[in-house]
């Protein structure tokens, strides 16, 4: 793994290779869902082909990788390194993807492109200065995340990160807060140039959420799908807003000709299932 260049900016030179990547990314094609179910079955196939689809479904997404280094990017890191360390993480989420647990394949790579980056800036150390002891916080938080997206598939919360790190809930939130401020996309690159990462990346796949929240709560509903009953599902999505108006348990009853305490029986059968299911990572987000 390469050290992060620690330099106070993106030089002229480093900003031009970085252009000139975007460039080439948006070359590739994206790929619709229906072609990213067929590409991860050659996948699993085995053989030439799938060494083939291996590399198409990479590079459909290396335009999101693009939008995650831009996350963590801060002025005194390389972005080209980010973006490298993002690689590896699509790499092997494409690797590891397994269609059939019913959502897509960028819901399922973000997690390992996230630990990819934050496992090498917890590796090569903090590129800003920090003081030492907000530092040790700060690695003790890239260790728990490494943990947590490997294990669960997610980011630790505020709550776990204080328990893990022995400090007050407050405190771990704004840690949190001060080290993952989003860089705008329509910031430049670098003082030498007005380009950003938003005049290279199409309008169609920025990052916007609702958009985001759009797709999320389609990709949960699908996920519901598979291990609810239909009862159970429109509860559940209905109880949390999932794609829809949250509803209280008397107003869910009265539609479906139940008792509110009928209605609040099936939610917590249905949270008991998504509990015990291995699409808990996704899940659990956003059911509590």
């Amino acid at each position: 793994m390469r050290q992060f260049k620690n330099t106070k900016k993106i030089t002229e030179r480093n900003n031009i290779s970085v252009n000139n990547y975007l460039k080439e990314v948006n070359r590739y094609p994206m790929a619709t869902v229906d072609e990213e179910v067929t590409l991860a079955q050659r996948i699993r196939q085995g053989g030439k082909e799938a060494d083939k689809a291996r590399q198409r479904l990479i590079e459909a997404n290396l335009r999101f990788v693009i939008s995650v280094a831009n996350q963590y990017h801060q002025p005194n890191m390389d972005l080209s390194d980010l973006i490298s360390e993002g690689n590896i993480g699509l790499i092997k989420a494409a690797e590891l993807f397994d269609d059939t647990r019913g959502f897509k394949f960028i819901s399922y790579a973000v997690w390992w492109i996230r630990q990819s980056i934050s496992s090498a800036i917890c590796e090569n150390g903090r590129a800003i200065r920090l003081p030492l002891n907000q530092q040790a916080l700060i690695n003790k938080y890239f260790i728990l995340m490494n943990k947590t997206i490997q294990k669960e598939q997610r980011e630790p919360t505020s709550a776990e990160f204080a328990e893990f790190a022995d400090i007050s809930e407050y405190k771990a939130s704004m840690l949190i807060e001060q080290n993952y401020k989003t860089l705008s996309m329509d910031a430049p690159l670098s003082e030498e140039t007005d380009t950003s990462v938003g005049d290279l990346v199409p309008s169609h796949y920025r990052t916007d959420d609702s958009l985001d929240k759009e797709s999320l709560h389609q990709d949960i509903a699908a996920i519901l799908n598979h291990i609810l009953t239909a009862k159970e599902r429109e509860i559940i999505l209905r109880s949390f807003g999932i794609g829809c108006k949250e509803e209280g348990l008397e107003e869910i009853g009265v539609s479906l000709g139940l008792s509110r305490e009928r209605v609040r029986q099936i939610r917590e059968k249905a949270l008991s299932t998504i509990r015990r299911s291995n699409k808990i990572g996704i899940l659990t987000q956003h059911i509590r």
